[in-house]
């Protein structure tokens, strides 16, 4: 035995094992008999020593050096023979010099099978370790191995220090190479792993450095180049990396391998964001930030956070432009790394890799290193069976597998993310439906997708997609949106869907996309609700082309380890189905049918199989025949029956219910086995439909233009065909109408319907079958009625013609009665759905025909019904009057045949004479003390208790004019022959009415006598209150657009030219000569009215924007979200306008304050637009304290109307405030401005003070004194303390540098804390210094607080250390949080929390003495409630209200981004949130929300009243607002304040 110094070389084949179970025993021991073979062919060329062997060898070299090139030599030496034998062998390697003993065996041993010659020592077992860590094809040296090396082209590259099993102390191994390329560090295994120094000198494993980074799935492969060279430039200093490449190019993988193997080079550890996160970012040394999918802005802002601290590794399609940046492309693999996949897909296919091409597959893949992954390890969507769909569409969960399409993916991602409604048209077949559910999708992972289809009813469906839509980010998408044309009959159906959707693509961050078939793109368009939206952002899809129809086959197959037989079967296919109509599918499904004949052997898709299916174009007719002729006789009909059932004339898909289909076969259960052969054959497709039940439609329209067999069906059964739908439809009214006798077929529909039973064998369901022979009953039974009364007449005619005569009357009258009774059930069935309006038509009708009929004078009795309106009312018209007087306490409504008076509670007074089909029906005078009304032949004045007062004939009266005392008034009365004369009736009896000749077609006066009168064929004239003309403008017409200021100083007129003809308008008076306004010009539906003042006007027309003239001429702006209707607007005695709008809104507009309101007094309805009723009519009551609506639903209400907006409170409109605070007794409020200042007002919002602060601090030190009657600044090293009475200020200077902290006990105990330490100053100076605290130097946030009970003082600090003393300034407790950011103590002085950052995610409880009691996930960023039972706990982005004691979850509180702060009310009632976003929202104590305020900015949390029910809150301006706690109050307030309104779900919210 002898020790010598020696280099030892240890090697091992990686994955042999695996290699002798794929090649099997006799051709691996032919590859390793070769490589043997070469390894000692080198041995002896570098003169080393063979001392043992197993998978690989144990060398002993003489020189270091020549053991370090034979190295590098065998790893050359093994690609060259990978490459000769077509089989993937890679080894790994390690060396070390140190000593071991050399032991020769005695020849005795050598013949027993000994060694010749044994080498012991640690030196080997370490050796050994150190190779066990190498990769393949790398070798490692230990420190002692590189010492002996540094011969010219030797390189050597440290990868770190290690800790090896056995081995005191780590060892640092290096990669010894040529310097062309390294490779990673090694990972760790069981017996050896890396290590890093601590700063206190320690080690720890790499292993707990913390890493935020997505699980590693899958190998890596193929990227050893570009990983060295990010390496090399993150170690050289570059402050930035971005990786380039196209999707799927692996960009993301190659910066979290770098990040995974290179870990123990950021002992500040690494963390994935992406842009959105930049905000996030917090610098430590030696910390890498991975930002993926970067943009330039989002890099530049890493960059700058983390500079000479550490780096930022970024990915994106291009470089970011970044200076300081640094590029590495991850571009297509280069085909020698095909190697490693090709050992991969060997693997997952259990074959040998020199299998025929298996390479040639690699080679395929190599371009998308994702797809090389998943194909190795078939990580593809769960249930992944088969790579093609056939002609199945591509659903969300086939992104997988959807290729050929990226461009266009990437662009309509693009606009879904800016655009909120996107339409894509194209051909059938073109593949919109796979792009969008696929293709999109995976372009846009942040976003919910959720696909529905409208079928026959649009509403239903939409409501089940919303369900799926749930909150966050989503698309939409409406897929084969002809449907709303062949499937769904109702077009009132179809608008409400239309609008249904307009509305939804308001939400923000939802998006919509429809997708249409292009010969429907124009039709669908005619939808009314679509206009301006549904083709304002439009995506033509064409046919893809020939390299993406490759795309399609070759990669989906690839993923599943085959190919296609060679590349001329390709292209065959790929020609067949290139330009024609539905080419992917037809592609897709001829594929799927290869699959299904696939050698499985040979991994191939093969041509003999493409010849047998019968080629693209035979493929499916082939196979949709051999399925038809499977199947028996009487099964063929019946699948005929089933499939012209599932296509429309149209030539479209109708799916239907499958209970459907069933009963309309002529044998259900064969119709049943007929459907479950033709849906396992993937002719049929089945679905959910949206309760829940099975649907089932032909798979794909292809198959309805390419299958001949089907076509020659639908030609054959065209009549069939329509009367299907017809009689479908039919039957489906007449039993939603509860069987309404009234719905059935007659006359020529019912012949036609039985001539088409009669000739054919007809499938229909049960419901048809019965709609039809209720029909065909009815009309017998009608027959035979007529035929007896008929009979019988003719029979004794010439005997008896009276009895003949009465038999007749007596069948019309059967018939009669009959349409009677029809008429009065369904108004009944209608007012018990709650359809007044229609059921009174409906009645009415019924009593014209029978006046007598008392079912129907029931439904009509139904008209007050009680709401939150004050007074709720219905009547059949609203749309020729204002049914209510001036002071709101009559009302005039048409029922019965009759005008009936009412009083404010909704009670009777009297009948009225009057007419509502006139224009004119009822005029009130200006005191509501009379009321004119009419009928077809005389004008009758009544009291304001209906009694008559005095009548005169006026059978075709015009306009009607009320003096302003209300005395008298005028009806303009035209003649037969064109002329018109002045029919005036006094409202005293004594008076007798008179007539006189008149030309006036138009006239005003006003409240200071002035008069505007409109004359035929003469221009207007205005004249002042003495009877003088005032001069104006030669404007000429029989009807007049003209306004007369309530002053009486300012006309306004317009020609009333024909429709579609626009006029200038003309302002005049007797201060101010005639001007013209042509912009904008006057509609031949607009209206003209005045404001009180006088000062403006307001224009008005149907669906044109209103417009605000100021008496001068000049447009005024309108706040936007106006509306107007040209009816409906009326002010109040200050000046407020009210206008009546769509959807059951009214607008109400102060332009004192140039703010409008938007609100709701109608309950949800259905109005004839479906939007919900539109207020026709509107008025204020005298005091302004309530509005009076009409619409055109019928409805009639009188409703608190909203105040007057407040004026912001206290601080003008540019004042930000950061933070307001009541003093303890609620006489003064205080707010921190953003700028520097504190304002103090008393709690009217007079201005009390105003004091500058130290602006380096983003929020002053502030707080009130327990008196109430001062408060304390920070400023420097003192606190002031400031007098509200005398003005005056007390400086308090503790002497403990910078204050960074105070608080006041109630007896008035000043805890002070500052950067040399803390004290507690009693009122009568006695200081007492806060034990145990040395001060904070950091300049870090503090936050300081009593308990309730002043026993405790908190102080604690954001880097997480907290510091808890009693009342005399011991210290008790020291706790900690890894971040601390609010701390809060429980209303008991029992316990306190501790909460951190909102990525930390827990809130630690601790009890008084500072002993933690319980911890739970979330963030708490505010106080207990009052009574100590609830808080707010912010959780992932969601807020929960949760129970004190433990933290249990009682409700969630949505909302979509994070609670920054919590203020709960006095009375614990209410809560207000305030969040990252900016918004704000009130919720009650049970968690529900009562209103979001959409104040934005930086305003901070608002602070509630201590005494009165109020919050003082940011509004819009970044000023205050006082916000009422009260339902009424809160809305009027919120109303006031947003200039665009509130919505639907927020009014909902409110209620």
């Amino acid at each position: 035995m002898s020790e010598t110094a020696v280099a030892l070389l240890v090697t091992d084949l990686v994955g042999s094992t695996a290699l002798a179970e794929t090649l099997g025993d006799a051709r691996v021991a032919e590859v390793f008999a070769a490589h043997d073979d070469r390894a000692r062919d080198l041995l002896v060329a570098h003169d080393g020593r063979e001392i043992d062997k197993t998978d690989g060898f144990l060398l002993l070299f003489d020189d270091p050096v020549a053991a370090a090139r034979y190295a590098l030599d065998y790893h050359a030496a093994l690609a060259a023979l990978s490459d000769d034998l077509g089989v993937i062998l890679e080894a790994r390697a390690g060396l070390h010099v140190g000593s071991v003993v050399l032991r020769t065996n005695p020849e005795e041993q050598v013949r027993r099978g000994a060694k010749a010659l044994e080498v012991e020592g640690v030196a080997k077992p370490t050796c050994a370790r150190v190779m066990s860590v190498a990769r393949g094809g790398q070798t490692l040296a230990t420190p002692e191995a590189v010492a002996a090396l540094g011969v010219d082209g030797l390189e050597t590259r440290s990868h770190g220090h290690f800790r090896l099993k056995g081995v005191a102390e780590p060892i640092e191994l290096f990669e010894v190479g040529a310097g062309d390329r390294w490779l990673e560090p090694p990972a760790d295994t069981p017996k050896v792993h890396r290590v890093v120094r601590e700063e206190s000198g320690g080690w720890r494993p790499a292993r707990d450095i913390p890493a935020e980074l997505p699980s590693s799935a899958g190998r890596f492969f193929g990227r050893s180049e570009q990983l060295s060279t990010i390496a090399e430039l993150l170690e050289a200093g570059r402050p930035l990396v971005t990786i380039t490449g196209d999707p799927g190019s692996g960009r993301t993988r190659l910066a979290t391998r770098y990040a995974r193997s290179w870990l123990g080079s950021w002992p500040g550890g690494a963390r994935l964001l992406g842009p959105e996160d930049v905000d996030s970012i917090v610098a430590a040394d030696g910390r890498l930030i991975i930002l993926d999918d970067a943009t330039a802005d989002a890099a530049d802002v890493a960059c700058r956070v983390v500079q000479g601290r550490g780096a930022v590794l970024a990915t994106a399609r291009r470089p970011l432009g970044v200076p300081g940046e640094a590029v590495v492309h991850a571009g297509p693999l280069a085909l020698g790394a095909g190697r490693a996949a090709v050992r991969m897909l060997a693997d997952r296919l259990r074959c040998a890799p020199d299998a025929p091409g298996l390479v040639r597959l690699a080679d395929a893949l190599c371009g998308h290193p994702a797809d090389i992954e998943r194909a190795a390890s078939r990580r593809l969507s769960p249930g992944r069976e088969r790579p093609f769909r056939g002609l199945s569409s591509f659903g969300t969960e086939d992104a997988d597998l959807f290729f050929g399409r990226d461009a266009e993916s990437r662009r309509l991602a693009e606009r879904l993310r800016t655009e909120s409604i996107v339409t894509v048209t194209g051909a059938s077949g073109t593949g919109k439906t796979s792009l969008l559910a696929a293709g999109v999708r995976a372009h846009l992972p942040d976003r919910r997708f959720v696909v529905m289809r409208p079928g026959t009813d649009p509403g239903a469906a939409l409501l089940g997609a919303l369900r799926r839509l749930g909150d966050g980010p989503a698309v939409l998408v409406v897929d084969q949106a002809e449907e709303l044309l062949t499937l769904t009959g109702d077009a009132a159906a179809r608008e409400t869907f239309a609008q249904q959707i307009v509305e939804l693509a308001r939400t923000p961050d939802v998006s919509i996309a429809l997708a249409v078939r292009e010969d429907f793109f124009g039709p669908l368009a005619t939808i009314e609700a679509f206009a301006g939206r549904y083709t304002a952002c439009v995506e033509v899809l064409t046919r893809p082309s020939v390299e993406a129809l490759r795309e399609t086959l070759v990669r989906p197959a690839a993923l599943f380890g085959h190919l296609f037989e060679d590349e001329a079967l390709l292209d065959e296919m790929v020609d067949a189905a290139a330009g024609r109509p539905a080419s992917l599918a037809l592609l897709q499904f001829c594929a799927d049918q290869l699959w299904e004949r696939r050698d499985r052997d040979r991994h191939l898709l093969t041509r003999a199989a493409f010849h047998d299916i019968g080629g693209v174009e035979g493929a499916l007719a082939r196979h949709a025949d051999s399925v038809l002729a499977s199947l028996s006789t009487s099964d063929r009909a019946e699948a005929r029956r089933q499939f012209l059932r599932l296509v429309t004339i149209e030539h479209t898909r109708e799916p239907r219910a499958r209970t459907e289909l069933v009963e309309s076969g002529r044998d259900p259960s064969r119709a049943s086995g007929v459907l479950d052969r033709l849906i396992g054959a993937r002719l049929l497709a089945v679905s959910e439909a949206e309760d829940g039940a099975p649907r089932i439609e032909v798979v794909h329209e292809a198959l309805i233009g390419h299958w001949d067999r089907l076509t020659e069906w639908l030609a054959e059964d065209l009549e069939g065909q329509r009367m299907t739908r017809a009689l479908g439809l039919a039957a489906a009214e007449w039993a939603q109408r509860g069987e309404d006798p009234g719905l059935l077929w007659r006359g020529d529909a019912l012949l036609r319907l039985g001539v088409w039973l009669r000739d054919g064998d007809r499938s229909l369901t049960e419901l048809e079958r019965r709609f039809a022979d209720v029909s065909q009953r009815h009309a017998r039974r009608a027959r035979r009625n007529r035929r007896i009364a008929v009979g019988v007449a003719l029979a004794v005619l010439s005997a008896i013609s009276v009895v003949a005569l009465t038999l007749w009357q007596r069948a019309e009258r059967i018939a009669h009665d009959a349409q009677i009774g029809r008429q009065i059930a369904v108004a009944q069935r209608e007012r018990a759905r709650g359809h007044s309006p229609t059921a009174a038509r409906l009645a009415r009708a019924a009593l014209t025909l029978d006046p007598s009929a008392a079912d129907a004078r029931t439904v009509l009795a139904d008209r007050v019904v009680t709401t939150d309106a004050t007074l709720q009312l219905r009547t059949e018209t609203t749309d020729n009057w204002a049914p209510w007087s001036p002071d709101l306490t009559r009302f005039v409504v048409y029922e019965d045949g009759n005008a009936w008076l009412l009083d404010a509670s909704g009670a009777r007074i009297a009948s009225l004479p009057a007419d509502p089909d006139l224009w004119r029906i009822a005029r009130w005078a200006p005191d509501s003390r009379h009321l004119l009304v009419r009928d077809r032949t005389t004008a009758t004045l009544v009291d304001r208790d209906g009694a008559p007062v005095v009548a005169a004939p006026a059978a075709r009266a015009g306009n009607i004019h009320w003096a302003d005392d209300g005395g008298t008034v005028k009806i303009i009365v035209s003649g037969a022959g064109g002329e018109s004369e002045s029919l005036v009736l006094s409202t005293d009896p004594a008076v007798a009415p008179t007539r006189e000749p008149d030309t006036v077609c138009m006239h005003q006066t006003s409240a200071s006598g002035a008069t505007l009168l409109g004359l035929h064929d003469q221009p207007a004239q205005l004249r002042d209150p003495s009877g003088a003309l005032v001069p104006g403008p030669e404007v000429v017409g029989k009807h007049w657009k003209a306004a007369l200021s309530p002053d009486g100083s300012r006309a306004a007129v317009a020609a009333r030219l024909p429709r579609g003809e626009v006029s200038p308008l003309t302002i005049w008076g007797p201060d101010q000569p005639p001007i013209t306004v042509v912009d904008p010009p006057i509609h031949q539906n607009a209206s003209l009215r005045w404001d009180p003042t006088g000062a403006w006007l307001l224009v008005l027309a149907d669906l044109q924007p209103p417009h605000r003239i100021a008496a001068t001429g000049e447009e005024l702006r309108l706040p936007d979200g106006f509306c107007a209707l040209t009816e409906a607007v009326a002010w109040d005695s200050s000046g407020r306008l009210a206008v009546g709008c769509q959807a059951g809104q009214v607008i109400v507009y102060d332009p004192q304050l140039a703010e409008l309101a938007r609100w709701y007094p109608e309950p949800a309805a259905v109005g004839r637009d479906g939007l919900g009723p539109t207020v026709r009519k509107i008025g204020w009551s005298p005091d302004g304290q309530t509005i009076a609506t009409a619409d055109d639903l019928g409805n009639v209400r009188l409703s608190p109307a909203l105040g007057r907006a407040q004026a912001p409170f206290g601080a003008s409109a540019d004042t930000e405030v950061g933070i307001c605070t009541f003093a303890p007794g609620g006489g003064h409020v205080a707010a921190l401005t953003m700028d520097g200042r504190v304002l103090v007002w008393d709690r009217e919002g007079a201005p009390v003070a105003t004091v500058p602060v130290d602006q380096s601090r983003v929020v002053p030190l502030f707080a009130w004194h327990p008196d109430s009657a001062r408060f304390g600044i920070a400023l420097g090293s003192s606190v002031h303390l400031h007098d509200l009475a005398s003005g005056g200020v007390q400086e308090i200077d503790p002497g403990l540098g910078v204050v960074e902290a105070f608080t006041w006990r109630e007896d008035g105990r000043l805890a002070l804390i500052g950067q040399e330490g803390g004290v507690l100053l009693s009122s009568d100076g006695t200081r007492s210094v806060l034990g145990d605290f040395d001060g904070t130097r950091s300049r870090s946030a503090l936050i300081a607080s009593w308990s309730p009970d002043g026993e405790r003082l908190l102080l604690a600090r954001d880097e997480g250390e907290a510091w808890l003393w009693d009342a005399r300034g011991t210290l008790i407790a020291q706790p900690e949080n890894d971040r601390i950011l609010s701390a809060f103590w429980h209303p008991s002085s029992h316990r306190f929390h501790l909460s951190g950052a909102p990525w930390e995610q827990e809130v630690q409880v601790l009890s008084r003495d500072g002993e933690t009691l319980w911890r739970r996930p979330g963030v708490v960023t505010g106080p207990w409630d009052p009574a100590g039972e609830r808080w707010i706990v912010s959780l992932e982005k969601e807020a929960h209200l949760a129970n004190a004691e433990d933290g249990a979850v009682l409700r969630l509180m949505p909302h979509p981004v994070w609670v920054f702060q919590t203020e709960w009310s006095p009375d614990g009632a209410f809560v207000h949130t305030r969040h990252l976003d900016g918004t704000q929202t009130i919720w009650d104590r049970d968690g529900q929300k009562t209103l979001d305020l959409h104040a934005g900015g930086s305003g901070g949390i608002g602070c509630f009243d201590p005494r009165a029910p109020r919050l003082l809150g940011p509004d819009s301006s970044g000023g205050l607002r006082a916000w009422p706690l009260t339902d009424a109050a809160l809305l009027d307030a919120a109303e006031a304040m947003f200039p665009q309104g509130l919505s639907l779900a927020e009014r909902d919210l409110l209620r």
